[in-house]
């Protein structure tokens, strides 16, 4: 598990999380990016526990969040 808190103190990143529609106050996952002049770097990526395993509520939530990094 990463230190999110830490990680907002680095004013050029940026970090998203990724909720559903019907519940917005659960985080599925995050993302720590960072907008170069050239490329989007991706610092950190992380899906929450219950999205982790065999028996995760949610597939594709590192996908998601990665397609979003590249938009």
């Amino acid at each position: 598990m990463f230190n999110w808190k830490q990680e907002l103190k680095y004013p050029e990143r940026e970090v998203y999380k990724l909720t559903i529609v019907n519940n917005p106050d659960v985080i599925q996952g995050l993302i720590s990016l960072e907008v170069k002049s050239d490329h989007v770097f991706m610092h950190l990526l992380e899906s929450a526990p219950f999205n982790k395993g065999k028996n995760k509520m949610y597939a594709g939530v590192p996908g998601n969040l990665v397609t979003f990094a590249c938009k």
